[in-house]
């Protein structure tokens, strides 16, 4: 969940890829309330989370495939040292059809 000054907004999950190492985490968030886009909010949960993963959690990697559709968070994760990698045509299902998603990639040391 996240919680933004006493409010739930929307969820973040974080899932190491790779048992053994845990160097490889996948992520997922989305801030569901669109009172609360467009404010930075965003920006400054994947800072933060970048941070805690990289630094607490040893990852070296973090992958996520957001909706190709959704420029807004694509430009915050760009900004905060995702690259796009693959686009992954009709691979999630949502609200009723296939969506393309873009596999993004953050590597420790390259942002």
């Amino acid at each position: 969940m996240i919680l933004f000054r006493g409010k739930e907004i929307g969820l973040r999950t974080l899932e190491p890829e790779d048992a053994e190492k845990g160097t490889l985490y996948g992520m997922d968030q989305f801030i569901g309330e669109p009172g609360y886009w467009n404010k930075g909010i965003g920006s400054e949960l994947m800072k933060e989370t970048v941070r805690y993963l990289t630094m607490e959690r040893g990852a070296v990697k973090i992958a996520m495939d957001p909706q190709a559709w959704n420029a807004r968070a694509l430009r915050v994760y760009e900004k905060n040292g995702f690259k796009k990698v693959k686009l992954l045509e009709k691979h999630e299902w949502h609200e009723g059809e296939y969506r393309d998603c873009w596999l993004m990639v953050y590597e420790a040391g390259k942002a």
